[in-house]
């Protein structure tokens, strides 16, 4: 997967889960993104080590952040060797 699918993967993915549209992922919209584009659930320490550190102890992710994190894993991850 090249960069710029994988931007539209996880955008469209971001949007999806967003409910309310309010610009950011929980922990839990997260890990339900983190799901539908890996096929698999993170742990709950998985999803603190990826949830940015915000003041007064919001944890959300907005777009960008998640981009940054999440388009590397994709654009290396190969869909040939993946389990079903």
């Amino acid at each position: 997967m090249d960069r710029d699918e994988a931007m539209r993967t996880l955008s469209a993915s971001f949007l999806e889960y967003d409910s309310g549209s309010k610009g950011y992922l929980t922990r839990h919209e997260l890990r339900a993104v983190h799901l539908a584009v890996f096929g698999w659930n993170p742990s709950l320490l998985e999803l603190d080590a990826m949830l940015p550190k915000k003041p007064r102890g919001a944890a959300r992710m907005e777009l960008p952040e998640l981009c940054n994190l999440l388009v590397p894993r994709l654009c290396t991850q190969d869909f040939d060797e993946l389990v079903r």
